[in-house]
């Protein structure tokens, strides 16, 4: 998962550097919006998953589903409602 997430963030300046200067600015950061948010989910996951991992290990299952859950949740909110509530209420970029 951490080579997909890895290779799935240099797309975006892939992207940008072959379609420079061809007028598609709109799709190439919607797109690249897109790349960006799949990949902090996923780092994200791996890190809930690694988390869980080694708390497995040490301490055992329960804390380590305690553990995994408490990242989970800190995921939602970092990358679904803080962005949401920040956003509330304003214009968008540039009006």
């Amino acid at each position: 998962m951490a080579a997909v997430a890895t290779s799935l963030m240099l797309v975006p300046v892939a992207m940008q550097r072959q379609l420079f200067g061809l007028r598609v600015k709109d799709r190439l950061v919607e797109s690249g919006h897109r790349v960006v948010a799949t990949v902090l989910w996923l780092i994200g996951l791996l890190v809930a998953g690694t988390t869980a991992r080694i708390f497995y290990v040490v301490l055992g299952a329960q804390e380590a589903v305690i553990a995994a859950v408490a990242c989970g949740v800190g995921l939602v909110v970092s990358l679904l409602i803080y962005p949401g509530r920040t956003r509330r209420g304003r214009a968008p970029h540039g009006r």
